[in-house]
């Protein structure tokens, strides 16, 4: 029951977002790890979706033509993860593999291994954040070129000081 009610609940943000002035009728939905089931599953109910990034995606409920416009980015250290990115691929093209868009310019899948990130680390993954908006880009007709920052130096000073500030507090 519990992914029905989260469905349910994405369906209600859906129909807040689509009010919103400026909004065209179209979705995009993007969810990480337990949420890539929700997010899959939901854009395989509502026609409105026009594409999906699921972000260390695992779910049985893609089908080869469903949902639509799937991308996948998984991070190269997430290794069961990685294979369930190419097993979803494969079922669009068995010949499917990494950074390959396959299907048709309508319905095309693209699995991706983000380098050198793991489960928490692909969400800010450059290639994480380059890959869907240029999959979103090219899904929606659009050409943004929004940078995108580089974070793994702040989020790395960001660790150095909390252990700079915890390491006498834990003595």
């Amino acid at each position: 029951g519990t992914t029905r009610v989260l469905m349910d609940e994405l369906a209600r943000v859906s129909d807040a977002a689509l009010a919103l002035p400026g909004a065209d009728g179209r979705l995009a939905l993007v969810g990480h790890s337990m949420a890539s089931d929700i997010v899959v599953r939901q854009a395989m109910r509502d026609p409105r979706v026009g594409a999906v990034v699921a972000v260390s995606l695992f779910t049985r409920a893609a089908t080869g033509t469903e949902p639509r416009n799937l991308l996948i980015v998984t991070g190269a250290l997430e290794a069961g993860l990685t294979d369930e990115a190419l097993r979803t691929a494969r079922l669009t093209d068995p010949a499917a593999t990494a950074s390959q868009t396959v299907g048709t310019p309508e319905n095309a899948r693209r699995a991706v291994l983000a380098p050198g990130v793991e489960h928490v680390g692909v969400l800010y993954s450059r290639t994480t954040l380059t890959e869907t908006r240029d999959w979103l880009n090219a899904a929606f007709g659009r050409d943004g070129v929004a940078p995108i920052p580089l974070r793994g130096p702040w989020v790395l000073a960001l660790m150095v000081s909390l252990t700079a500030i915890g390491w006498p507090l834990a003595g």
